[in-house]
């Protein structure tokens, strides 16, 4: 596909509040990239166009048709999925991130991505415009956590937690790295009406078993075994404000 054949923005808004005019289940990342100017200053427009091209490669070979993608402008590109979470989307969008850092469309260059996602379930998703400015806002948390990250929104009103700390507000991947099977943790106990960073911590040392890429959830179980009874498990997001996993500086 080429540059001047993705749909724009005003598509973009068509298809989404098609969607939310069925009442379906949608939801957008955001992608804003870093670098892209240094690319188009240094190397020139015509190299700039290619370090383009190669990211809509990347951002292809990632969505496989389970999205479709859209240029609101300039370095920013939009991929609705049609049926998915917010936290589907985000694991695509982790896929993306690390290919872009991976494959380094820029050339010489360093170019990064950051991504913010949202979706139709998210309570001030009001309209097609709403929910874009929803992914944005996330995007925008995204550069100034780490330049490259994906934010995903945390579905709440945001004037009901205009206190409450981004960490808590969004949850946050690419920040810490991924967690790997063996990898010694600890399982942090979730507290309602407390934020995360206050959870208090099991006294046990828990090991990750079990990953699931797709989801960005991992499985784990206390490192020594249970002597009465079954064995303990505990399953959750690898990474934000709903986490139950804290990495351990314990050797694996």
């Amino acid at each position: 596909m080429g540059l001047d054949d993705i749909p724009r923005k005003a598509d973009l808004l068509k298809r989404l509040q098609k969607s939310l005019d069925a009442d379906e289940l949608v939801a957008a990342l955001f992608l804003d990239l870093g670098g892209f100017k240094q690319v188009n200053d240094q190397l020139g427009h015509g190299e700039g166009d290619n370090c383009l091209k190669r990211v809509v490669e990347v951002i292809g070979g990632a969505v496989q048709g389970k999205g479709q993608l859209f240029r609101p402008g300039g370095d920013e590109f939009v991929v609705i999925f049609p049926n998915f979470t917010r936290h589907e989307a985000a694991a695509t969008g982790e896929r993306i991130r690390a290919a872009i850092e991976r494959v380094g469309p820029g050339g010489k260059l360093k170019v990064t991505v950051s991504i913010g996602v949202s979706d139709s379930e998210s309570e001030t998703a009001t309209d097609a415009e709403a929910l874009i400015n929803l992914a944005d806002q996330s995007m925008y948390r995204a550069k100034k956590s780490a330049k490259s990250c994906v934010v995903v929104d945390d579905g709440f009103d945001g004037a009901k937690f205009s206190d409450a700390p981004d960490a808590v507000r969004a949850a946050i991947y690419g920040e810490t790295g991924d967690l790997q099977p063996g990898m010694r943790v600890h399982v942090l106990l979730p507290q309602p009406g407390v934020s995360r960073d206050h959870w208090e911590i099991h006294p046990e040392i828990w090991a990750i078993r079990k990953i699931d890429e797709a989801k960005r959830t991992a499985v784990a179980t206390p490192v020594l075994p249970s002597i009465n009874g079954p064995t303990p498990t505990v399953e959750g997001p690898m990474a934000g404000p709903e986490s139950p996993f804290k990495k351990a500086n314990i050797p694996s």
